[in-house]
């Protein structure tokens, strides 16, 4: 599913067009084209480079430490206006908790702006490893569900410690925004 294709178009309430952008399952196949989707194996069982991920960027010679945390994100919908890379290293995340989560992502590429967009509904129980340089947006959830602390929700977040300093490209939709169908 592209943004680039005609898509199915509302007037928000801020009077911009978003774009309706159904969701797919992330399954590793699905995903592949993006990165990993990393579920629970069983202690002891042997690295598959076929399945897992390399992490691209953790450990380059002059690269920043690793940073893995807790990331608490407020309920901010299921739209986004704008969609961002990393074109040096992975990043992965993970929710917390037992939903789902979403997430838009766009194939990597060396230029601004991205190429066609998809979404993907993220199982809970599951991370998501990006290919250096995958355009993503999210995680996206909407925080209406029962026991969500004030909308708000924690992910599991890896990347490098200066990531958002020193490799962050932010591409603001000219449109209006992208919004996911679940």
């Amino acid at each position: 599913c592209g943004w680039r294709r005609a898509v199915p178009q509302s007037l928000s309430s801020a009077g911009r067009m978003r774009r309706a952008l159904p969701a797919r399952d992330a399954t590793p196949a699905a995903f592949a084209p993006y990165g990993w989707v990393v579920q629970a194996t069983e202690d002891g069982a042997p690295f598959d480079a076929k399945t897992e991920p390399a992490l691209a960027g953790f450990g380059a010679a002059g690269a920043a430490p690793p940073r893995f945390y807790v990331m608490r994100l407020p309920a901010r919908g299921l739209a986004s206006d704008r969609i961002t890379h990393h074109k040096a290293v992975t990043q992965t995340l993970g929710g917390l908790g037992d939903r789902p989560w979403f997430l838009v992502v766009a194939a990597p590429t060396g230029g601004n702006p991205p190429g066609p967009l998809t979404a993907f509904r993220v199982p809970a129980q599951t991370f998501i490893v990006l290919k250096a340089g995958t355009w993503h947006a999210g995680p996206l959830f909407d925080g209406e569900t029962e026991g969500e602390k004030h909308g708000e929700r924690d992910f599991f977040n890896a990347e490098l410690a200066d990531t958002n300093v020193v490799d962050h490209t932010t591409h603001v939709f000219e449109g209006g925004p992208v919004e996911v169908v679940p």
